[in-house]
């Protein structure tokens, strides 16, 4: 369990910049689980050791870097249920648009 995460999380970033192919059901989920473990630890700790306005700084920046990757892994998961990747853009309607998007990463693979 804990080396199929670990594996999500490195494919994420691995795969920076890869729009193309496909992203498993398992392998989004296991990256989100990942990510937010990751963001949960590291800002506890860095509260604890450098405060609040230095976490939220360090939080931002980590935020920016995994814009890009992110919007590729959700393409890629995209993909994987046939769908065409500009599906990405649809929280841009309020509210339907992100539970719509939610459905479709917990579609299985096709």
């Amino acid at each position: 369990m804990i080396s199929t995460m670990i594996n999500a999380y490195r494919d994420f970033w691995t795969n920076y910049f890869n729009f193309g192919g496909r992203t498993s059901r398992g392998s989004f989920w296991w990256f989100i689980l990942c990510n937010i473990l990751v963001v949960v630890v590291i800002c506890a700790l860095l509260m604890l050791l450098l405060g609040p306005e230095i976490t939220t700084t360090l939080a931002s920046l980590y935020g920016l870097a995994t814009v890009i990757p992110g919007i590729a892994i959700s393409v890629r998961r995209l993909h994987d249920i046939g769908r065409s990747g500009w599906w990405v853009l649809l929280p841009l309607i309020p509210i339907i648009g992100s539970l719509v998007l939610l459905y479709f990463y917990l579609l299985p693979s096709r």
